[in-house]
């Protein structure tokens, strides 16, 4: 991906060596021995992350002011007469060793002033102040420790606190998806996942590559999966898209871009598929790029649909396979196509329709999940054909039978301080919340 720290900056940090413990231990005993510490990917241009003191997880810093905002959300409060007790960087002061020890690693807010922040730096014990951006920044470069790709990846990436995934399907550039582009900035949306029909239009690409940049930026991170009405203009897409991925701090991708595509933002994998309307080799795609990292958090994003996977007018285009193969790997399954919103209770067998439970608590692990159909963020909406939707395998459907509306599917990620917990919700442009529920990752 693109540079965030001069590549100079590097030599000057301590490179981890290849360790030889196994793969099913290395994966919490590292995390855990780097608890506190502040990595530079020293093969992806220094890319900065921050590892977790209570769950060994790493979080992505990025830009300055990406690690500002991170490392106060992770703050713990301490009192003014605590924080006198561990010296500032560079003193001669010994302070209080035990709650030294105990804070190693930490950043903490002085509750009793204005939540000023300090990182207790766990090589020498003693804090540094992250009054600014500019002072998260220098830290990185400052405490930095270089590690290779391999080592980082055996350390879990996770979503920072609160993190808000937006769902969109069949969009076009109209006044309501740019409505709905409205509903995902004001929610506060820290990416984007499309499945697939972005601009319609003949010669769309170029309107709708600029209708995303106008509502949401143009390093917004923004993943997709191919439409049947993007087949035609897809070298166009591909090419904006990947020059939107090169300006986006932490997106990492690899693969054929949205037809077996493997994407990781913020702790949250996305698997992006062209099953039903573009390319070959599907199946082997989506396993491989379900298994190729330990994360809480899968996607699995496609465009089309199986007929009973959907309340509308669609025929069987995906074949049973993949949805499975997403179940066992405990991803959530993402599609559009339809115009239309319905979600799945938690399923034990796609192809069979077998339901685990009517609940709206909702635990993914491997073997059983829930799949979704969101299309309507702009293009139009339609009705429910053959009673699809009073099938027992449906939680919510949202249609123009009872008043659907122009909308976004939301997951927000890591709550209450659980990394493993989240509250999805569908709000339309009214703001109108037809469907909620809880969601659990059981991966671990």
């Amino acid at each position: 991906m693109k540079p965030f720290f001069f590549g100079v900056l590097l030599l000057a940090m301590v490179f981890l060596g290849h360790s030889t413990a196994s793969a099913a231990t290395t994966s919490t005993s590292l995390g855990e021995r780097l608890a506190g510490r502040i990595l530079l990917d020293v093969e992806q241009n220094g890319e900065a992350w921050y590892v977790s003191t209570s769950t060994g997880s790493r979080y992505y810093l990025g830009r300055p002011t990406d690690a500002f905002r991170l490392m106060r959300l992770l703050g713990l409060g301490i009192s003014d007469a605590d924080l006198a007790r561990v010296p500032i960087e560079g003193s001669a002061e010994e302070g209080d060793a035990a709650l030294r020890e105990r804070l190693s690693g930490r950043i903490v807010l002085q509750v009793e002033q204005n939540g000023e922040a300090w990182y207790i730096d766990p090589v020498s014990l003693q804090r540094s102040y992250l009054g600014r951006p500019s002072d998260a920044f220098d830290i990185m470069v400052a405490k930095g420790l270089g590690i290779s790709s391999a080592n980082l990846e055996r350390v879990r990436p996770s979503p920072p606190p609160d993190f808000l995934v937006a769902f969109l399907g069949d969009q076009s550039v109209t006044q309501n998806s740019r409505a709905v582009l409205d509903l995902v900035r004001s929610e506060g949306a820290d990416l984007v996942v499309h499945m697939g029909d972005l601009g319609y239009e003949t010669n769309g690409a170029s309107a709708w590559n600029d209708m995303i940049n106008e509502k949401l930026g143009t390093t917004f991170p923004y993943v997709v999966s191919i439409g049947n009405h993007d087949v035609a203009e897809w070298s166009t897409y591909e090419a904006l898209l990947e020059e939107r991925a090169a300006r986006t701090p932490g997106l990492f991708c690899e693969g054929e871009l949205g037809v077996n595509e493997t994407c990781q933002y913020q702790g949250v994998l996305i698997v992006n598929s062209g099953i039903g309307t573009y390319g070959s080799d599907h199946l082997a795609s989506l396993q491989t790029g379900l298994a190729s990292q330990d994360v809480d958090w899968k996607i699995c994003n496609w465009h089309k649909n199986q007929r009973l996977m959907q309340v509308g007018g669609k025929s069987d285009e995906t074949g049973w396979e993949v949805y499975d193969a997403c179940r066992e790997a405990g991803a959530i399954v993402a599609t559009g196509h339809e115009h239309s919103y319905s979600r799945t209770y938690l399923m034990s067998d796609f192809a069979t329709q077998t339901l685990e439970h009517t609940l709206s608590s909702l635990t993914l692990e491997p073997g059983r999940t829930f799949a979704f159909v969101q299309g309507l963020a702009g293009h139009s909406i339609r009705d429910e054909e053959d009673n699809l939707g009073s099938n027992p395998w449906w939680a919510s459907t949202y249609t123009s039978d009872n008043g659907a509306n122009y909308g976004a599917l939301f997951c927000r990620l890591h709550e209450n301080g659980d990394e493993q917990s989240g509250t999805c919700y569908f709000k339309d442009i009214d703001r109108t919340v037809p469907d909620a529920f809880t969601v659990r990752s059981g991966l671990r």
